[in-house]
């Protein structure tokens, strides 16, 4: 039965939600790959001079969060900040202050504080 729905939603160029979390978590997971992107912004920040007077990096490097903090969102159904009250443990480092706040419109409905 799951096969034929799986392929009709496919011709309707749909998936399940199962299968889009399953496609995005490869490699390393996406809270691995969340926190290494926070750890590089981190070190760009403290031991190079590469986004100093140059906002559109730190830009680009928010979005970039953004877009993690999304995807993490769709695989785990809650955001790393939301862990904690829903008895989870990701070791996920808070967002870098020099990326300032999440700008995705979903995150700012559940009234969490980036870091």
């Amino acid at each position: 039965m799951s096969t034929i729905l799986d392929k009709l939603l496919r011709n309707l160029g749909l998936m399940r939600v199962s299968q889009v979390t399953k496609q995005l978590d490869f490699g390393h997971s996406i809270d691995k790959r969340l926190d290494e992107h926070r750890e590089l912004v981190l070190t760009l920040i403290e031991d190079t001079d590469l986004l100093a007077n140059q906002p559109w990096k730190i830009s680009h490097l928010a979005t970039q969060d953004d877009y993690l903090l999304r995807i993490f969102h769709m695989v785990y159904g809650y955001y790393p900040e939301q862990a904690v009250q829903n008895r989870k443990t990701h070791n996920v480092r808070p967002r870098p202050t020099v990326l300032g706040k999440c700008s995705l419109p979903e995150f700012k409905q559940f009234s969490l504080n980036s870091q």
